[in-house]
């Protein structure tokens, strides 16, 4: 994936304040829920997922340790309402990082198989 300094960038240049951006940027890119600023950390412990009536029913944050942090944007659904509950700059600054994200990868796939790029 892009370096941070790359994200900011472009953030930048789509009017995103720096303090959106590397927020946003450090919730993507967090490597362990300590990472995660506390409203964050608060807001994926609240969001429960239900579970049959014999079973306890588990968190968004529960779902981020069994299955890793890194990239959360894989689980948009559930965690881009944070975003959007804070503002517009917040989800272009999520929308951004993940295109980012996916122009890296599509150059290294075009890369890979010989393709031009």
């Amino acid at each position: 994936m892009p370096e941070w300094k790359i994200h900011m960038k472009w953030s930048k240049k789509m009017g995103i304040p720096d303090n959106i951006a590397g927020y946003t940027n450090g919730i993507i890119d967090a490597k362990k829920l300590e990472d995660y600023p506390e409203d964050f950390a608060k807001y994926i412990n609240k969001v429960e997922f239900p579970r049959p009536k014999d079973r306890m029913p588990f968190s968004l944050a529960d779902l981020l340790v069994t299955f890793g942090t890194h990239d959360v944007t894989k689980m948009k659904r559930e965690v881009l309402p944070f975003f959007q509950r804070k503002g517009d700059a917040y989800v272009k600054a999520w929308y951004l990082h993940m295109v980012l994200d996916y122009l890296v990868k599509l150059k290294d796939w075009m890369k890979n198989t010989g393709g031009e790029y």
